[in-house]
């Protein structure tokens, strides 16, 4: 992918993990692309420390790979994004605001992912919408719509879902408005 060797050839991505993000957007295993999510969530958002500086590089190039993976593989990259935005979230250094930019720019492709989707890609979107919806204003009402079609749209666990994750977005955008 073109996104994938810009990003190596610039200095952004290192050899060793330009080599996984290509094949987690290539590669028709969901079980492979499980392990490639583990590895890469090891290696720019660890559990024990911060983000890492290449963080910025893996999310360009696996948001620019969403749109041609194969559907049964998205839902793990999907996966990867929601874990990188929950670190994102909890840390105040520079490359977490980079990061944070970069998923809320993201956040109109989650939404047509979750228009359009299988029932996995759904499912992961709401999560990710959801992490999404503390980035900015601007991401908070984004999340908030797209949640509110899925649940229109939706039956079963995914309404459900959805519903839940719009209830606490909403509950968490009066508390933030009543304690300012």
């Amino acid at each position: 992918m073109w996104e994938v060797e810009f990003q190596a050839t610039g200095g952004q991505l290192g050899p060793e993990l330009a080599a996984q993000v290509q094949e987690l957007l290539t590669t028709d295993d969901p079980d492979r692309a499980g392990d490639l999510v583990v590895l890469i969530e090891a290696a720019v958002a660890p559990v024990s420390g911060g983000l890492s500086v290449d963080v910025v590089a893996v999310l360009t190039c696996v948001v620019a790979g969403l749109p041609w993976m194969r559907t049964e593989t998205r839902p793990e990259a999907l996966l990867l994004l929601t874990q990188i935005a929950g670190s994102a979230e909890a840390d105040d250094k520079a490359v977490a605001a980079s990061a944070r930019s970069a998923l809320a720019a993201a956040l109109p492709l989650f939404g047509k992912i979750a228009e359009i989707g299988s029932d996995d890609e759904v499912a992961q979107s709401i999560d990710l919408m959801s992490m999404c919806s503390s980035l900015s204003e601007e991401s908070t009402r984004r999340a908030v719509y797209f949640l509110e079609r899925i649940v229109a749209d939706a039956e079963g666990a995914i309404k459900a879902s959805a519903q839940l994750e719009l209830d606490e977005i909403m509950r968490g955008s009066r508390s933030d408005g009543q304690s300012g």
